[in-house]
């Protein structure tokens, strides 16, 4: 993600899985993390239909099926420790 460096590097992680209720058949997870094992994840999006890492790296856009709470578009800062 172009943040840190050595351990302090950090990382976006992208998990896929089939998921044949969304419109695109994928539902997406996001983590961030640095390389130090004693850094925790950061879990930015868990079961997204679509989503965009803007071109600094700085955001995530995802958005969600549905009419509840969490349906819609969503922006998330990529700042994890």
């Amino acid at each position: 993600m172009g943040g840190g460096t050595g351990t302090r590097s950090r990382f976006l992680a992208l998990d896929a899985t089939r998921d044949t209720a969304l419109a695109h058949g994928w539902g997406y997870e996001m983590t961030v993390r640095t390389l130090d094992p004693a850094s925790p994840e950061t879990l930015i999006a868990r079961a997204a239909e679509t989503f965009v890492v803007d071109g600094a790296r700085t955001h995530a856009i995802t958005s969600f099926a549905g009419s509840d709470a969490i349906g819609g578009v969503w922006v998330v800062p990529l700042d994890a420790p």
